[in-house]
């Protein structure tokens, strides 16, 4: 079982129309590497260019991202773990959508881990979970942030530092059971889900997609108590 850490840069955050343009994904068991520049067939938002700064010219005559998926099949194998910080939301969501548009099958044997909810469950009192204040953490220097090669090169040396006593299992199972204990976002930012107005908690399971936070009520048995404590009024 492969150890793959990896990162993505892409023209929007839309995984149903914008497209991978640069995917960096390091192998942790040889220290190898795989960088791909892909032309997405369109043109790039110029301020999604100021995030990244990777620009149509870049990507002229680059393969397009069918032309590469028997390349990351091959260097991640059938069965690997593949680690990125934001990845449940971002990475592995927008790497199978375009694997799918491209007509190929998501290896049924690739498990996810994501090193933000990794971080917000070692490291509780951060004031944000983004990579950047990891890097001040773990005295890693940002200079060139937001590129795929420098992302995964520094996630390896925070990755290190989580997983140092922890068997990638182990690893592997807070990642995949996580849930909040605080909300994460919004005017209650910071307030113990446990004590957040039943109203608000039916609002965010009406308008909010986010599956974990949702599954959170449900594992704190939130919901369940806040629904009894109004017939009982």
């Amino acid at each position: 079982m492969n150890i793959i850490l990896y990162d993505l840069e892409t023209t929007g955050l839309d995984i149903n129309k914008n497209k991978i343009i640069e995917a960096y994904f390091y192998n942790l068991m040889d220290e190898t590497c795989l960088h791909l520049f892909i032309n997405p067939e369109c043109k790039i938002d110029p301020e999604t260019i100021k995030v990244h700064n990777i620009t149509d010219l870049d990507l002229k005559g680059k393969p397009i991202f069918k032309d590469v998926v028997k390349d990351i099949y091959d260097f991640c194998s059938e069965k690997a773990y593949l680690i990125s910080h934001n990845n449940i939301n971002f990475d592995k969501p927008f790497l199978k959508s375009e694997i799918k548009r491209a007509g190929f099958d998501i290896p049924s044997k690739w498990k996810y881990i994501d090193t933000l909810r990794l971080a917000r469950e070692l490291y509780p009192d951060l004031p944000n979970f983004k990579q950047d204040t990891l890097r001040e953490k773990f005295a890693i220097k940002k200079n060139g942030s937001h590129r795929a090669n420098k992302d995964v090169k520094d996630l390896v040396e925070i990755y290190k530092q989580m997983s140092k006593d922890k068997t990638i299992e182990e690893i592997y199972h807070i990642s995949k059971n996580f849930y909040y204990k605080k909300m994460p976002f919004g005017k209650h930012k910071g307030k113990l889900l446990k004590d957040l107005p039943r109203d608000y908690i039916i609002w965010i399971m009406n308008n909010i997609d986010d599956k974990c936070l949702k599954r959170s009520f449900f594992k704190l048995k939130i919901l369940k108590s806040k629904t009894k404590q109004k017939k009982s009024c």
